[in-house]
């Protein structure tokens, strides 16, 4: 998975061990910090990035 941002690679980070969500993938940019969730059943994708004031999602 390519980051939307600076197009390098993204990191997959496990966030289901328990298998309670298979359709469903957290990636992490190591070089922009931004991260991003993907529903592979619906073809949905969420960025956001985080910082000091919070997290901002991206549109």
């Amino acid at each position: 998975m390519l980051c939307p941002n600076c197009l390098q690679d993204m990191v997959n980070v496990d966030i289901d061990e328990d298998q309670r969500y298979p359709d469903t993938a957290l990636f992490y940019c190591e070089t922009c910090q931004l991260e991003q969730i993907v529903r592979w059943d619906t073809g949905e994708r969420y960025l956001y990035q985080k910082d000091d004031d919070g997290i901002t999602f991206q549109p």
